[in-house]
């Protein structure tokens, strides 16, 4: 008989998948570069790990190496980062993750100076992502630009894949 024996995984490696967006989507962002050019960053919050983050769970649902996360910092720092303006042709469709506060956790969609969608994650949250619209059909032919938020002092919010489906 041997004891003392390591009987639980000190790793779980999970193969990086790349996302296959249906036919007619154009991927707006996607987290794979680390160059943000063209976003702005307020606090600590909303960069893509290169590796393994300290305190993170393993994330499910994201595809590819990387992913945009508000966990720098840990939970209790806050955020915003704001994407590039895009040109809006119908819906946005965004993986999100983390915690469920929809209050201090959210994404923004915003054309000009007003908010005209928001999205947060949705069910039960936690590490897994799961895919939520914005609806930008009525703003067809403008610029929009998305604003991820973290006010929580006790969530992080996760994303992947932004897709922009006519």
């Amino acid at each position: 008989m041997f004891t003392g024996a390591r009987v639980t995984p000190d790793s779980i490696w999970v193969p990086a998948i790349p996302a296959h967006p249906p036919t007619g989507t154009r991927v707006l962002f996607d987290f794979e570069q680390m160059a943000w050019e063209g976003w702005t960053l307020s606090g600590p919050r909303g960069r893509p790990p290169e590796t393994e983050l300290a305190g993170h769970d393993l994330l499910l649902g994201a595809s590819g190496r990387k992913f945009a996360t508000s966990m720098h910092g840990g939970d209790a720092a806050t955020g915003r980062v704001t994407s590039p303006e895009f040109d809006l042709e119908g819906t946005i469709a965004i993986k999100l993750g983390g915690g469920t506060d929809a209050t201090k956790l959210r994404v923004e969609l915003w054309v000009g100076e007003a908010i005209v969608a928001t999205a947060s994650v949705p069910g039960a949250g936690g590490e897994t992502l799961r895919t939520v619209t914005l609806d930008a059909k009525d703003h067809r032919g403008a610029r929009g630009r998305l604003v991820f938020v973290d006010d929580s002092h006790a969530g992080h919010l996760d994303a992947d894949d932004v897709w922009l489906t006519p």
